[in-house]
């Protein structure tokens, strides 16, 4: 145990903005880890349906109707790279370099190009080293991919190399929280509390999405808050903000959410990090000291303080310069520089940053907090579109519902932008995502009787945790409407065809389709590859591919006219038809609002 002296601080203490860090750099430490896994379920058999619609003309038997789950055509040890995060080979093969963003101690960040097109990435590579060897790298990779919230970044892919990972991420071209904070501390402007409002709102969603994933960030900082585009904040942009740098992010168990590994930020970190006892409101405390500095422009404890300074020229130890950081917390910051700020926000950041831990709110607390719906004010609205397109997903194939879950990992957030709002909207819980007991009750509210509502709330919930989170949710989306397939489709092409000649051998798809776990067998695999091959050459030709998907996004239509002809399929259903475009004229809007109170954005 530390220990602490009461330690005045002059009536003036205040604190300059810090260093930036490198974006994308963390400081890694080895802990274990449990990932989050995604399991595929098979999809719930159809009822039968009058006036059955007929099969593709290239398929000689009816279309097989795959289960979802471990491939049993995958041999032992087989290395599955189809939608995969590990790549073979070099980045270079696939990504031409746009510029070199930055070097440090901790590897190289590069901004790149796809070679067959698309938007712009982020290479990050990490070199190994005695202070950062494989597993720690590999172990930051399982943190991202076990993440899927519109506000963590996103990992694509990775590519090992001898001596390195290369770690393919969404590029953030808004650039840090950090250098914005600076940038407006220097012109002596304060920043809008609606602006903050969303900084944090969207700041404690994403980390109460990594609590109920048993995961604690542990490094959270303005460094560490990136956005995702560039925001004119006079001209009343909203910002899009990413959590970045999970590299000390620490797995907890539910019956026993304590972390023991000391680490982070000390301008940041809670006070009992520091003594290496701690829980997930370490991370309320940081996005406290992150809210401080939003409303002030300076750090609540800066190390390049002058009295501070003078104090830690004196230690002889880490021990004494945790004590001198220590005592600084539990004293508290000089509130004075927050007193320009509203009774709210100074009301929820003294919350936030209470020295005891028990003291403080926790990320769903802090978000119910009347700041937030003070600043949000205005509820959003959806399509009426949306949540009947949801429904539909249920009528699709297994095999077409597996690859679209796929492909949505493989979408970055400024992709599916249109979709994060609708989303955030439908969703009404503390897991991230929506709940499944919500979608029931609205599935019904549209006419569905309780037996459909479940197939469709099932069809929905991939990996059955009770909770459609975003992926799963983009899924539906891009299954369900033409022109999101039609973006999706490429994605999935580019995953089969990885040298870009525009078609494969049927024996290379019915491999990758095994090895994938699309399918569960090799028959089935067959017969799906033969129902694309629609000329019978041997090999899929990307118009084969599309032809393919689109004739089943078809065969859903015709599916849903027919049971509406005959009554079984409700009028708000049956009057969607093919789910309309964002924005499109005419389109019918619903809102929430009634439901569940002011939206969060």
């Amino acid at each position: 145990m530390l220990q602490v002296h009461p330690m005045p601080m002059p009536a003036g203490y205040h604190h300059g903005p810090a260093v930036a860090a490198q974006a994308y750099m963390p400081v890694m430490v080895p802990h274990p880890v449990v990932p989050h896994p995604v399991v595929m379920r098979p999809a719930p058999q159809p009822q039968p349906q009058p006036q059955q619609p007929q099969p593709h003309p290239a398929v000689a038997a009816p279309m097989v109707a795959v289960q979802v789950q471990r491939s049993v055509c995958q041999s032992p040890g087989a290395q599955t790279t189809l939608f995969g995060h590990r790549k073979n080979g070099a980045w270079e093969g696939c990504y031409s370099l746009v510029k070199t963003l930055g070097k440090g101690c901790f590897g190289t960040v590069h901004l790149v190009k796809p070679r067959d097109g698309g938007e712009e990435r982020v290479v990050k590579e990490v070199p190994f080293k005695p202070n950062m060897p494989r597993e720690s790298v590999l172990r930051e990779i399982e943190n991202m991919k076990a993440m899927d919230h519109p506000h963590v970044l996103k990992v694509f892919e990775y590519y090992e190399s001898v001596g390195k990972i290369c770690m393919i991420l969404e590029a953030c071209k808004g650039g840090e929280l950090q250098d914005l904070i600076a940038a407006h501390a220097r012109s002596g402007l304060a920043l809008p509390e609606r602006f903050i409002s969303e900084v944090m709102g969207q700041s404690l969603e994403a980390i109460s999405y990594c609590h109920s994933k048993n995961l604690i960030h542990k490094d959270l900082k303005a460094e560490n808050i990136m956005l995702l585009h560039q925001v004119d904040i006079a001209a009343g942009d909203r910002p899009h903000c990413i959590i970045i740098d999970l590299g000390l992010a620490e797995m907890f168990q539910p019956n026993l959410p304590r972390g023991k590994i000391y680490g982070g930020t000390k301008t940041t970190m809670a006070p009992e990090v520091m003594f290496s006892n701690f829980g997930p409101k370490c991370d309320v405390y940081s996005l406290g000291c992150i809210l401080f500095q939003l409303l002030s422009g300076q750090l609540p404890c800066d190390p390049n303080h002058p009295e501070m300074q003078r104090r830690l020229q004196g230690c002889r130890s880490k021990a004494q310069e945790r004590g001198i950081f220590l005592q600084a917390k539990l004293q508290g910051p000089d509130w004075r520089l927050i007193a320009k700020a509203s009774a709210d926000s100074q009301e929820l950041v003294r919350r936030m940053m209470a020295p005891q831990e028990t003291m403080r709110p926790s990320c769903d607390e802090a978000l119910s907090h009347r700041w937030f719906q003070f600043a949000r004010g205005s509820s959003a609205v959806i399509p009426a579109e949306q949540l009947q397109a949801l429904a539909r997903y249920r009528q699709h194939s297994a095999f077409q519902r597996a690859l679209m879950a796929k492909v949505a990992t493989k979408m970055s957030t400024a992709q599916t932008a249109d979709l994060v709002a609708e989303f955030k909207d439908l969703s009404r819980s503390s897991c991230g995502g929506l709940r499944t007991s919500d979608l029931l009750t609205s599935f019904q509210s549209l006419g569905l009787t309780p037996r459909d509502a479940e197939t469709a709330v099932k069809a929905l919930d991939v990996d059955g945790n009770g909770c459609v989170e975003f992926s799963e949710f983009v899924a539906a989306c891009i299954a369900t409407s033409g022109e999101w397939q039609k973006k999706a489709v490429k994605v999935a092409w580019h995953e089969f065809d990885t040298v870009g000649k525009g078609w494969v051998e049927n024996s290379d798809m019915i491999r990758m389709l095994c090895l994938s776990g699309l399918v569960t067998a090799n028959a089935d695999a067959d017969a799906l590859v033969r129902a694309m091959d629609s000329k019978g050459l041997g090999r899929v030709a990307y118009g084969d591919f599309e032809a393919y998907l689109e004739h089943e996004l078809q065969l859903v239509d015709k599916a849903e006219s027919a049971l509406s002809e005959v009554g079984q399929v409700p009028a708000s259903l049956a009057a969607c038809g093919a789910v309309k475009c964002r924005g499109e004229e005419g389109a019918s809007k619903l809102t929430l609002s009634h439901r569940r109170g002011v939206t969060r954005s």
